[in-house]
Formats: C-alpha cells, sequence, structure tokens
C-alpha cells in the first residue's frame, strides 16, 4: 500500500480556505474545526487548530511530525479513567 501523502489527501474546503487566508496575511489565530478527517497538510504547520472530539473543541498545534496524519488522531474521544487498585486491604483499626 502507498505511503497516504502520495494520494490525494482529503482537506476539507473551509479548512483549506482559512489556512490560504491566515498565510498570506502572515498572521496566527486558532481555527475551530468538526473535520477530523482532514489530512495534515505542509501548509498547516505551525498552526493552532481547535479539534472537537465530540464534546468540546480541543487546540493542538500542528507540528512537522504530524504531516500526514488525520487531525483526528490527535483529538481523543475517549476519556480515560484510572483502575481503581482491586486488592488493596484497609489497615486495621486499633480500637477497643
Amino acid at each position: 500500500m502507498a505511503p497516504l501523502i502520495n494520494r490525494f489527501p482529503f482537506v476539507a474546503t473551509h479548512l483549506k480556505r482559512m489556512i490560504a487566508k491566515l498565510n498570506a496575511n502572515d498572521e496566527k489565530h486558532t481555527i475551530k474545526s468538526w473535520s477530523r478527517a482532514s489530512m495534515i497538510i505542509p501548509e498547516m504547520v505551525g498552526h493552532r487548530i481547535a479539534i472537537h472530539n465530540g464534546k468540546k473543541h480541543r487546540p493542538i498545534q500542528i507540528k512537522d511530525a504530524m504531516v500526514g496524519h488525520k487531525l483526528g488522531e490527535f483529538a481523543l474521544t475517549r476519556a480515560r479513567k484510572p483502575q481503581k487498585p482491586q486488592n488493596v486491604k484497609k489497615p486495621a483499626k486499633k480500637g477497643k
């Protein structure tokens, strides 16, 4: 299978337009996006994109190493709950 970057990457058109406008004006603003399926392209590097995780937007700073990955990979949709210890005994009480 060919690497994903060699195929035509899907990037939402509204996201492309916003990135192009920010690059033309040399501005850095946080961009809100619901498009988790969009692929990160080199023009996005250095920008901050708030990706929707189903509940709220998680701001992500785009770096060189992220090129070729999807935006949704960096905004986790499930919260991690730490497991409680199973066999922890409470200390015996000193008493009567």
